[in-house]
């Protein structure tokens, strides 16, 4: 794997591992450009104040952990993730009150890498499921139905 390619899955991993599940901001503004945009809501969230409120939100009330599977960097400017999303509902969230609900679910994010920087990030992931745990205060992990493909020889 070339340097380009380390850099870009590098990248992918600290968005996971230190700055989503860690809150690490310092790192965030290293590897976010200025620009940066995440699309887990259609929307979109512009910027990484805006964003940091997203990561600040999830790490407090669900005390989340991002988990990469499997990272793919295809050259300098791309990468994907199939990433597992383990969490404990602790606090309110977004109107779900804490029932006890632990998840653990699949998914999976492309980034746009320019200039060695992330500039964005798009999130495929089931949040109806998602707030249907909360809602009913399950324990399930979905993270098995992919987990054992990447495991076959």
């Amino acid at each position: 794997m070339s340097t380009l390619k380390e850099h870009s899955a590098t990248l992918a991993r600290q968005f996971f591992e230190d700055v989503f599940t860690k809150g690490d901001r310092a790192l965030a503004q290293q590897i976010l450009a200025p620009d940066f945009v995440y699309y887990g809501p259609d929307e979109g969230i512009h910027g990484i104040d805006n964003f940091f409120q997203i990561v600040n939100t999830m790490r407090d009330t669900l005390n989340i952990q991002f988990i990469p599977e499997v990272v793919i960097a295809e050259d300098e400017k791309t990468a994907a993730t199939l990433v597992t999303i383990h969490g404990l509902h602790e606090k309110n969230f977004r109107g779900f009150s804490p029932k006890g609900a632990e998840f653990s679910l699949p998914r999976i994010d492309t980034f746009l890498i320019v200039d060695g920087k992330i500039k964005e990030v798009r999130a495929t992931f089931d949040h109806q499921l998602m707030f249907q745990i909360l809602e009913e205060g399950r324990k399930e992990d979905h993270s098995q139905r992919v987990s054992p493909a990447l495991t076959r020889s």
